[in-house]
């Protein structure tokens, strides 16, 4: 009798023990969560600290619950996903229409890295705005036009500003984003015109300057700049419509390239029309 009784008060007790225990599980798996999530902050905000690479920490972060994705991998490219993912939802909806946590939620990052890379919304915005085509060659090789004959100077510019045509998805965000800044204007183009556009122009009218020997810049020489830029500028801003037409221009790389150089063609025979036209100008008032 008292050996029945005992075994039913072990059994009662085992099963009281698989309760609680079973019962704790969503919490401890909580729990596990909240620390992979303080860790992963901690990574972000403090990558550069030594105790990241401690052999505590290491260990701490190996029992806690295993991700889907490698944790360093993320952590290294978290500004990056952010900024992608900020460009795909600030194209969608706009500045105002984008919710931050919305923007966190796609790029699996913590709220509080917006303030860390970015300051705020704003400055999420702006680095979406621009950032995706800042190593756009066209940025970079502006001063090279002067230092080239002209036919490479245009060859150059021309290949260099196409070059983001070739950047598929990202290219028609980009855009997208562009045109919405256009009609829910935020600050932005402006920044971008003072910034990349403006002085773009400029290197272009120095070249027209150098290569039509003038003494100085003349309204002519802006309106020749703006040609040739602007026909460049149309298969950005005609993207859709130059692909629903003749969609081989624009279908792969090597198509863009002889783009580019078919453009740097029309461009020199516009020049030299305009050098004509001042020569024909300059000598009728002499006559």
């Amino acid at each position: 009798m008292n050996g029945t009784l005992r075994q039913a008060q072990h059994e009662q007790k085992w099963s009281l023990s698989c309760s609680t225990y079973f019962m704790h599980i969503p919490y401890i798996h909580t729990l596990s969560l909240t620390i992979n999530r303080l860790i992963d902050y901690y990574v972000n905000i403090h990558q550069s600290f030594d105790f990241i690479s401690s052999p505590y920490f290491i260990a701490l972060k190996q029992r806690s619950m295993p991700k889907i994705q490698d944790n360093a991998a993320k952590n290294t490219s978290a500004r990056s996903r952010l900024v992608l993912a900020a460009l795909h939802i600030f194209a969608e909806k706009g500045f105002e229409g984008a919710s931050t946590r919305e923007i966190c939620e796609m790029a699996e990052a913590n709220i509080s890295a917006i303030r860390y890379y970015f300051g705020d919304k704003a400055g999420l915005y702006r680095a979406a705005f621009t950032e995706p085509m800042c190593d756009a060659p066209c940025r970079r090789n502006t001063t090279a036009y002067t230092t080239l004959a002209l036919p490479d100077a245009l060859k150059l510019f021309f290949r260099d500003f196409l070059d983001p045509l070739k950047r598929g998805e990202e290219f028609r965000l980009v855009m997208k984003l562009h045109f919405r800044e256009m009609i829910e204007p935020t600050g932005a183009w402006q920044q971008e015109i003072d910034a990349e556009i403006k002085p773009q122009h400029e290197a272009i009218v120095a070249l027209l300057t150098q290569h039509l020997v003038l003494t100085r810049v003349d309204i002519d020489a802006h309106r020749l700049a703006f040609a040739i830029i602007g026909m460049a500028v149309h298969y950005y801003v005609g993207h859709e419509v130059v692909s629903a037409i003749c969609p081989q221009l624009l279908n792969s790389p090597k198509a863009i390239d002889t783009l580019a150089e078919r453009l740097a063609g029309y461009a020199a025979a516009m020049i030299e029309a305009d050098a004509n036209r001042r020569l024909s100008e300059s000598n009728h008032e002499k006559n």
